[in-house]
């Protein structure tokens, strides 16, 4: 069975095709720094329940005055609550709710915390797959969050997490069926999902907050929006794979407050709207074709900490406004190696207001000279680069 995975750990190597129980890398570490009297759950699914037509294990902590699980299965699973109740599939509705009880957890799971710990089972009925799972609102709140969450199915269609705030494990196995996965659990530590289905990831890493590791395939991709947006603070993205199609990357990596930007190939990328706006720690950009992007206005604006760019093909507006550490030199080589001349069409721009280039670019005055790759160049000859091609300089 095919397995690409997605790795969330901030630890050094990367992800495993073993078995969870065998993985070495993050999923080591993650073990490794998990709770010692934890239960452990990676021993009771396998790929081999997909012949069944999948399996989802959950671990929850139960506190003193119980716990109240609300959770949507497609399929009409059977579910054994971890508690000596269980619901029969097959029929019914899909909502399943059940409350757990202290007293009806064994003792001998009890935490130093005083919870206790339940392992709920979910298992396909009579061959019927598990196509989706959702944790349900019910007059305004949500049902307990898992602590550890392991799914084999191939059948897999939907599946939207968010609300599951104290999730810090989630191993999908296998492949899957989910074509949009949104916003992931805040608190996760470590994942591994098959990213193969995948379409769109809009708000993917949106406020992580244990700086989580990450290696995506994304050759079936079509948006990637605020894929890595808001309070995530080192967030390390390895993309693979080619784009099968085209594209769009708004907000790709907006807010992006540490990290590398590592090559893939954007040639079927369609908008760099917003592409790394307000990431101050990105240093370097990856090699860019812009050949297909018809919007790229804001793409690096704010990326503070931005030293050089590499890009061709560019078509379309362009800003690094406030990128205090570009350099005027990167700014030369883009008018003369990275953009379309679009004589007899509408003039373009490219902002360096409050940059770094342009501190230099004024430093000049009207005699004054810089030498960059053993030409020089003034004022006058730095714009006329641009005007040559229809291409405007905002200073």
């Amino acid at each position: 069975m095919r397995k690409k995975r997605i790795i969330y750990w901030g630890g050094t190597s990367g992800g495993s095709s073993a078995p969870p129980e065998q993985a070495s890398g993050e999923y080591a570490e993650y073990k490794k720094k998990r709770n010692p009297k934890r239960l452990t759950i990676d021993n009771l699914v396998s790929e081999d329940d997909d012949l069944i037509g999948g399996k989802v294990v959950m671990l929850f902590d139960v506190p003193k005055n119980g716990l109240y699980i609300r959770v949507r299965l497609g399929g009409l699973p059977d579910v054994d609550w971890g508690d000596g109740h269980n619901r029969v599939g097959g029929s019914g509705s899909s909502y399943y709710e059940h409350t757990i009880k202290y007293e009806d957890i064994s003792a001998s799971t009890q935490l130093k915390c005083g919870d206790r710990q339940a392992i709920v089972e979910v298992t396909a009925h009579g061959g019927a797959p598990i196509k989706y799972i959702y944790p349900y609102n019910k007059g305004y709140k949500y049902g307990a969050s898992p602590v550890e969450m392991i799914i084999m199915s191939s059948k897999l269609e939907a599946m939207d997490l968010k609300h599951y705030r104290l999730l810090e494990l989630l191993i999908v196995l296998g492949t899957n069926k989910v074509t949009q996965l949104k916003t992931m659990p805040e608190m996760l530590k470590y994942v591994e999902y098959d990213f193969g289905s995948q379409t769109r990831a809009d708000k993917f890493g949106m406020n992580m907050i244990n700086d989580p590791k990450m290696k995506l395939d994304i050759t079936n991709m079509t948006k990637m929006d605020y894929f890595n947006y808001a309070s995530c603070g080192n967030f390390n993205l390895e993309l693979t794979g080619t784009p099968a199609q085209e594209w769009t990357a708004v907000y790709m990596f907006g807010n992006m407050k540490a990290g590398e930007i590592k090559p893939i190939d954007y040639s079927k990328c369609k908008s760099f709207y917003l592409f790394a706006y307000n990431s101050p720690n990105i240093i370097c950009a990856p090699p860019m074709d812009m050949a297909t992007s018809t919007k790229n206005s804001r793409c690096f604006k704010q990326a503070y900490g931005l030293k050089s760019v590499s890009i061709t093909n560019c078509k379309s507006s362009l800003s690094f406004y406030m990128c205090r550490k570009l350099p005027l030199g990167e700014i030369i080589d883009l008018g003369l190696n990275s953009l379309v001349d679009m004589t007899g069409g509408t003039e373009q721009s490219v902002d360096i207001r409050q940059s770094m280039a342009v501190d230099d670019f004024k430093s000049l005055g009207d005699d004054g000279k810089i030498l960059h790759r053993g030409v020089e160049y003034g004022q006058s000859d730095i714009v006329g680069i641009f005007t040559n091609i229809n291409w405007s300089l905002v200073t």
